[in-house]
């Protein structure tokens, strides 16, 4: 519910002002008030939309049974970002330019969230991220863009190294990471950290869209870590986690939390429970 309370105070303190000024302010009426969501609905990433972009429906419904905000009830209008910045900047297009909508939340995948920046400080509309962590969005701060209410992906990569290192006694740690600004995010906290406490990085930088990921975990398995840690998102997970196991892989394996949208699909994709005998997930 956290997630949602910035932009209805934000929607408030407008709404307030009544009715003239409503009038002034695109998908604000007397009656109503016209928010724009947007989340992967579709594609690789679409276990990361459909369970959040329920829970915000579900909080607006509330908020309507409840009276609504200063009388006016909540509409939504719905898009497809499809965890891609040029599908996502064309939602946050359609939702500000067509469907005139007052403010925008939405935004599960943290990379594509930053190609919509410039357009959103631009046309001035605020935005909540729905639960994209959205690093390179957020900074430098901007007065239109509010989040991250999830996790920062430099606070990701950060604490799994000091996890593996002070519980799991991991000196040289394997890292998989993805080599857009996403996984840039988190390997430059992780990088700091690890010099901090005198750790060893193994880095492999995979393509989010990566189907055989038998290199990168070959070339993991030869630098010979303590300690795995994985920071894709959930498709390469699986991947990465049943391709160790086939390789023979007994070693702590660390999931990011981005990693683990649906830990029952996680399992069922991997096919083999014995692969998780010594994984750890971040929460």
């Amino acid at each position: 519910m956290k997630l949602f309370r910035p932009l209805i105070l934000a929607v408030a303190a407008v709404a307030a002002l009544g009715t003239a000024h409503a009038q002034q302010e695109p998908g604000l009426t007397d009656k109503t008030i016209k928010l724009g969501v947007f989340a992967p609905l579709s594609g690789n990433a679409m276990a990361y939309g459909f369970d959040v972009l329920n829970a915000a429906k579900m909080y607006y419904d509330k908020i309507n049974k409840e009276g609504g905000v200063h009388g006016r009830k909540i509409e939504l209008v719905v898009e497809d970002d499809r965890c891609s910045a040029n599908d996502l900047l064309a939602a946050v297009k359609k939702l500000t330019e067509q469907d005139k909508v007052f403010a925008l939340n939405g935004g599960s995948c943290s990379g594509a969230v930053v190609g919509a920046r410039e357009y959103i400080e631009r046309a001035q509309i605020p935005y909540v991220m729905l639960n994209a962590s959205g690093d390179g969005a957020l900074y430098p701060p901007s007065k239109y863009i509010y989040g991250a209410f999830s996790i920062s992906q430099r606070a990701v990569g950060g604490s799994m190294v000091q996890f593996a290192f002070e519980h799991l006694k991991g000196k040289k740690i394997g890292y998989i990471n993805h080599d857009d600004a996403y996984g840039g995010w988190n390997l430059e906290a992780a990088d700091f950290q690890a010099k901090k406490i005198g750790a060893e990085l193994q880095v492999q930088s995979i393509n989010p869209n990566l189907t055989d990921v038998t290199a990168p975990m070959l070339k993991i398995r030869a630098a010979n870590p303590d300690v795995l840690i994985i920071t894709t998102y959930a498709r390469p997970v699986s991947l990465l986690v049943k391709k160790a196991h086939e390789l023979g892989w007994n070693k702590p394996i660390v999931i990011a939390v981005n990693g683990t949208a649906d830990l029952k699909q996680l399992v069922e994709n991997v096919g083999n429970r014995d692969a998780f005998k010594n994984v750890y997930l971040q929460e």
